[in-house]
């Protein structure tokens, strides 16, 4: 079984990327997630997966309790793929999953 990454930004710091079960069948998830904050908006960047036709990311801003849908069929581009969410709320500490599809 694949796992999806995720990454967690908390308000005022770094991000790490931890590995969250996902039961699909999937290509291999991105090695690593990182989330950069800016002024009302949160990105996500992860290495593209070079068997990925697409991406469904969501995010958690209340600790894994609610997930939203960020994008449900991220397109993949080589390289680095990046999603940002908007209307970010700076005060709340955010986690992304990121799942091959």
């Amino acid at each position: 079984m694949p796992l999806a990454v995720a990454a967690v930004l908390a308000v005022g710091a770094t991000t790490a990327a931890v590995p969250t079960a996902w039961a699909q069948s999937a290509p291999a998830p991105p090695p690593e997630v990182t989330l950069t904050r800016a002024d009302g908006t949160v990105t996500a960047s992860w290495p593209a997966v070079s068997t990925a036709t697409g991406y469904h990311v969501v995010y958690s801003t209340d600790n894994a309790y609610t997930w939203t849908a960020a994008a449900s069929d991220h397109p993949h581009v080589p390289g680095t793929v990046t999603l940002t969410i908007g209307q970010a709320d700076n005060s709340k500490s955010y986690i992304v999953a990121v799942r091959a599809r």
